[in-house]
């Protein structure tokens, strides 16, 4: 059976690391505007991005509200 927490976005170098993989099949997994409104809900929350960690830096967020950019 394959797991998709374990297979998906792999590289030869490291796992969860395509740069194809990333930015379009994760936020392309959920139903149109889910994406964005949790994007927007945790730039919103978490402003100074606390919660963040190397992976998620990786998804796409769209703009850093600490940083406006």
């Amino acid at each position: 059976m394959w797991r998709w927490s374990k297979g998906w976005a792999c590289t030869e170098d490291a796992a969860w690391s395509d740069p194809e993989v990333l930015p379009a099949a994760v936020p392309g997994s959920f139903e149109a505007g889910v994406w964005e409104e949790a994007v927007a809900t945790l730039n919103r929350l978490d402003p100074h991005r606390v919660s963040t960690n190397g992976f998620l830096d990786r998804l796409p967020s769209g703009p850093d509200p600490a940083t406006g950019g």
